[in-house]
C-alpha cells in the first residue's frame, strides 16, 4: 500500500509518498496526482528515490499547458491555450486562484464542441463567476456567451482601455 502524506501547495508542490519524502514538483497542484503515479511506479521498478526526486523537480510542463512565464513588473503570465476545454480551463482558473496577484483572463473559443458550444461556453461564464478576475477578454464566435455572463467584468475593461460605455451594450 502507498500512502500521499504532508502535501504543501504554494506556488510548488511538495508531498510524501511512504518512505520517500520532500517530493517537489515545479507544477500545477492539479498534476499532484500523475506525480505521485510516477513516483510509486519509479519506486515499484526500484528507482532510488533521490533520482525520483531529481526527475521530478528537473520536469519541464508543455509549452502553452499550465505554463507559468515571469514578465516584467513582477507579472506572472500563465498561459494555458493548448486545446482549452471546460476542465482545463476549470483547472487554469484553480492554478490562478492561488495568486494573489490582480487577475486578468483571455479566452478565445473551445473548438471541436459541435451542438454544445453555446452550452459549453456558457458553462465557462458560470464558473468564471465564482473565481475573482478582475477582467475578463474574450475572442471569439462562442466565447461571447462566456463574456455575456460576465458583462460587468468585460465593462471594467472596456472601461479601462478607455472606452465608452455603449460597447457593453453590444453585449
Amino acid at each position: 500500500d502507498f500512502k500521499v502524506n504532508n502535501i504543501m501547495i504554494d506556488k510548488d508542490i511538495t508531498f510524501d509518498v511512504n518512505s520517500i519524502s520532500d517530493i517537489k514538483i515545479n507544477a500545477p497542484y492539479s498534476y499532484i496526482y500523475n506525480a505521485t503515479i510516477s513516483v510509486i511506479i519509479a519506486y515499484l521498478l526500484n528507482i532510488d528515490n533521490e533520482d525520483i526526486k531529481q526527475s521530478l523537480l528537473n520536469y519541464k510542463n508543455e509549452s502553452h499547458r499550465l505554463e507559468v512565464i515571469s514578465l516584467n513588473n513582477n507579472i506572472i503570465l500563465i498561459d494555458d491555450s493548448y486545446n482549452a476545454s471546460l476542465e482545463s480551463i476549470q483547472s487554469s482558473l484553480d492554478y490562478l486562484s492561488k495568486y494573489d496577484n490582480r487577475k486578468i483572463l483571455i479566452l478565445g473559443d473551445i473548438l471541436e464542441l459541435g451542438f454544445l458550444s453555446k452550452e459549453v461556453h456558457k458553462k465557462v461564464g458560470e464558473i468564471i463567476k465564482t473565481y475573482n478576475i478582475d477582467i475578463l477578454i474574450t475572442i471569439g464566435n462562442h466565447s461571447k456567451y462566456i463574456g455575456k455572463e460576465n458583462v460587468e467584468k468585460i465593462a471594467k475593461y472596456l472601461q479601462q482601455m478607455g472606452r465608452s460605455e455603449e460597447h457593453t451594450s453590444e453585449l
